[in-house]
């Protein structure tokens, strides 16, 4: 049995000396920073019961603290391994500091942005998240959102429920998605999951992502488009699932979103920031398109907001993934990264520091 994890990663101080090993015999100390709403849905068979191929010193943070509690915390136990969620105060530069021993955050959820510095990275600290375990799930349900705006779902709804009515005299009449031509904003995981959910309904598709080459779409059979805004104009069906950047913020403007078609469908489960949000309240009161949104620009979304009680767009709280069913699996895929990091080994979902500049 190898007797510390730090036995077998020496990592690097920010000065570049290597780090000391603890002494052997050890046991690793490990703070679990979740909630224990998290900790039940993510760990429903409980993480400290399983194996682990070394002694472990179990640690739980307190459901509620302040920041000073939190220093207060990292000071006296000095994790060398942080299993986070949610619900996990940020480990700041200062917080970090706090914990000198610390050398791997196995975050349980996605984006790690606001949870820790990119200096941990930096100086040789190993971030892992759940990787492109959900992007099954975001792909559903940027489908259903799909399916929604064609059938018009939104507006049956508030007719029926609302109204307590039948059929708006006049509206648009129900579309299907069989055959139709679908455009793919965006080309990363959740993108090839929504191909292979597209797959049986034999629609025409083409994506864009400015940075990926030509060839990783011709890999997955399909076709580049000319341009982010021949994307918007060429298709029926528009589903965003682009990460946010630089080059991406607001990059879907007025100019772009004039070119979509009367009828036309767009999604959005990627970012809310990808759209310049007052040009798509503009074109959602003008009742043309159909839109379906996950993601907003501010969230939660404002009361006052000119998206709200729309009859053609449909609204989802940022809820596109995972489902609660799938945060077992995801439980699951924490629990390998931490097997291969106290094994000596890399996680599969350790993120770069480019994978970290992409997140939000």
């Amino acid at each position: 049995m190898i007797s510390s994890a730090s036995d077998l990663h020496s990592g690097l101080s920010a000065s570049g000396a290597t780090m000391k090993a603890p002494a052997p015999e050890r046991p690793v100390p490990v703070l679990v920073a979740l909630s224990s709403a998290e900790r039940a849905r993510f760990f429903p068979d409980d993480l400290t019961r399983a194996d682990y191929p070394v002694a472990i010193d179990w640690h739980t943070m307190p459901e509620k603290l302040s920041a000073p509690e939190w220093a207060a915390l990292l000071s006296r136990i000095d994790p060398e391994v942080i299993v986070g969620g949610w619900k996990m105060p940020p480990l700041a530069g200062e917080m970090v500091g706090r914990c000198p021993s610390l050398r791997y955050l196995c975050y349980v959820a996605g984006s790690v942005r606001k949870k820790v510095d990119r200096s941990f990275i930096e100086r040789g600290g190993v971030v892992s998240n759940w990787g492109d375990a959900v992007a099954p799930s975001v792909a559903e349900c940027a489908l259903m959102l799909t399916l929604m705006c064609l059938r018009q779902a939104t507006r049956f709804a508030l007719d029926l429920h609302v109204d307590r009515g039948w059929r708006t005299p006049g509206a648009p009449l129900p579309l299907g998605l069989f055959r139709r031509k679908v455009g793919i904003h965006g080309f990363g995981a959740v993108a090839r999951a929504l191909l292979r959910l597209l797959a049986p309904f034999g629609a025409q598709i083409e994506a864009f992502s400015e940075p990926v080459p030509e060839t990783v779409f011709a890999a997955h059979g399909v076709r580049k488009a000319a341009s982010l805004a021949a994307l918007y104009r060429e298709n029926d069906v528009v589903i965003v699932v682009e990460a946010l950047t630089s080059l991406t913020r607001g990059s879907v403007d007025a100019a772009i979103l004039a070119g979509l078609r009367p009828g036309a469908v767009l999604v959005n489960v990627g970012r809310g920031p990808i759209i310049d949000e007052p040009a798509l309240e503009k074109l959602a009161v003008r009742g043309e398109v159909q839109i379906g949104l996950d993601v907003f620009a501010t969230e939660p979304l404002p009361p006052a907001s000119p998206l709200r009680g729309l009859r053609n767009v449909t609204l989802l709280p940022h809820t596109a993934g995972p489902t609660i069913d799938w945060y077992p699996l995801c439980g699951r895929r924490a629990l390998d990264n931490l097997r291969a990091w106290f094994a000596g080994g890399t996680p599969s979902d350790a993120v770069s520091l480019q994978r970290y500049d992409l997140s939000t």
